[in-house]
């Protein structure tokens, strides 16, 4: 992994969960998150240590609720495709400047305002697939929460049934 996949990986996890909740998406999430991705994605030892299965517990209480390292692996590398295509548009779009500062001429310009069409086109469409992302973080949310609420009603009927088959 080099510094600019690192970036964005981190960029990614933070945008996965940008807003802090200390009982989901807190600094153990984080960590446990990253250093997850580096090993399941990027063949990485992260630890050698024997305790390494403890990670995300204070004594016997579970401090990292939520494994989002599936979701944020799969944003990863969307993401990082994304960036790649950016750099590869950036240097096309660094050429033709070159070009036209050397001699510039009515078909390259043309074919600068092209390619800057197609670079507004693809932010764009990052910015459409950023709210997509996002819609889809809320439903997932809400669908986290409506299984929280069900399993906490089947908790108080398998009570009342327990209490009832005692009578």
């Amino acid at each position: 992994m080099n510094l600019a996949q690192l970036a964005v990986l981190l960029n990614t996890i933070h945008n996965f969960s940008s807003q802090y909740d200390s009982l989901k998406f807190n600094c153990y999430w984080y960590t446990f998150t990253l250093g997850e991705v580096i090993r399941l994605g990027f063949d990485g030892l992260v630890s050698s240590d024997e305790k390494v299965g403890h990670r995300g517990f204070c004594g016997p209480l579970e401090l990292r609720k939520v494994n989002s390292v599936d979701a944020v692996i799969a944003d990863y590398w969307e993401a990082w495709k994304l960036n790649k295509q950016h750099i590869t548009e950036n240097k096309r779009v660094q050429k033709h400047w070159y070009q036209l500062e050397m001699g510039s001429s009515v078909q390259l310009q043309q074919q600068l305002d092209a390619e800057r069409m197609q670079s507004a086109l693809v932010r764009e469409a990052l910015e459409q697939s950023e709210q997509d992302l996002e819609q889809a973080k809320c439903a997932q949310e809400r669908a986290e929460q409506e299984r929280a609420e069900c399993e906490a009603q089947l908790k108080v009927a398998l009570q009342e049934l327990a209490r009832l088959q005692a009578l």
